[in-house]
């Protein structure tokens, strides 16, 4: 009984996270997952995957997108201008994502400005 109310908090929780998510933006990825690769290569580590035809079981990491850039605007005020991994580092097990995002912005008069001392 114990387990049934913790999974119903975790069912709760995940379905309040994927609520607050739908307020945000994502980019459509154009490039391959960013996770899980063997550190200082280019190769995926399908080691322990059902890809791997040595597997005996143990970690099950599929390739994936692992880091993601979100943004929250109002419709139209912010542009993806690219949204790209970074190939050339190979140190980690996963790539790095980088985004550059064009913002719509107002200006504001000088004399609606606080200033803070």
């Amino acid at each position: 009984m114990q387990s049934d109310s913790k999974l119903r908090r975790l069912e709760q929780n995940s379905n309040a996270m994927e609520k607050s998510l739908m307020k945000w933006t994502e980019g459509v990825p154009s490039f391959t997952p960013t996770y899980k690769y063997r550190p200082g290569t280019g190769k995926y580590d399908l080691r322990g995957t059902p890809w791997d035809p040595n597997s005996k079981g143990g970690k099950m990491r599929c390739p994936a997108w692992c880091d993601r850039i979100l943004w929250r605007a109002p419709q139209d005020y912010v542009v993806q201008h690219t949204y790209k991994d970074c190939a050339a580092l190979v140190h980690s097990d996963h790539r790095y994502d980088s985004a550059v995002h064009i913002v719509r912005s107002h200006t504001v008069p000088f004399k609606n400005v606080e200033h803070f001392s």
